[in-house]
């Protein structure tokens, strides 16, 4: 886990991890920490979660642990002051149990195509992922 404290918020970053156990339960430290820093300095986080998809797709998690992960969707904003931001390659979209990406929980759906163009320095370049052929989804819980 990486965490570093700026001016305006607090910056969580969670490493993927193949193992949905590990994975939410430092979930939910970077979410207890995320309110324990609100409360130290009144200043909100973002967590930037890496494969966070895996956390909601039936096939890698139980369907108890994906309740568990749509309550912490559902009140990391008023909780624990914090913003979950996580993305999944467009194919896996379909593979994510519906209810965790209901407007309720994921309140921005950003899709990022694959060749979307990225201005830098004043030039406009060509994005191309190494690894995906449909875009992103880019998501804010």
């Amino acid at each position: 886990m990486y965490n570093s404290a700026s001016s305006v918020a607090n910056f969580i970053k969670i490493e993927r991890d193949r193992d949905c156990n590990k994975l939410q339960d430092n979930l939910i430290t970077a979410l207890e920490e995320a309110e324990k820093n609100y409360q130290e300095t009144n200043e909100r986080s973002v967590i930037f979660v890496e494969r966070f998809d895996r956390l909601l797709n039936p096939k890698f998690n139980s369907p108890e642990n994906i309740a568990s992960i749509k309550e912490y969707m559902s009140t990391a904003d008023e909780d624990y002051h914090s913003t979950i931001v996580f993305f999944t390659p467009d194919g896996y979209i379909d593979n994510l149990d519906r209810g965790t990406i209901q407007p309720h929980r994921v309140g921005l759906k950003l899709h990022i195509p694959v060749k979307a163009e990225v201005c830098r320095l004043g030039e406009t370049q060509q994005y191309k992922p190494q690894r995906n052929t449909h875009g992103l989804i880019i998501m804010y819980a």
